[in-house]
């Protein structure tokens, strides 16, 4: 069974504006009061504290920056 545990939403964003990308399948996953361990988290510039305070990065354009380096990979 592949469905996705209760308070994850996962779905397809649609057909894209450009054809560069039309090839790319594109998606999302919204987690809604699920706890994913700090270490399990993809992030290089922000950050969770031990205490569970949110870090942002320095600069908005980095978290940005990164999504596209892994939708690109």
């Amino acid at each position: 069974d592949h469905k996705p545990l209760q308070g994850i939403t996962v779905g397809d964003i649609g057909p894209k504006a450009s054809g560069g990308t039309a090839a790319q399948d594109q998606g999302f996953a919204r987690f809604d009061h699920v706890r994913i361990p700090r270490t399990n988290m993809f992030s290089k510039f922000a950050e969770v504290t031990m205490e569970g305070n949110y870090i942002q990065p320095p600069h908005a354009k980095l978290s940005y920056g990164g999504v596209i380096f892994f939708n690109s990979s």
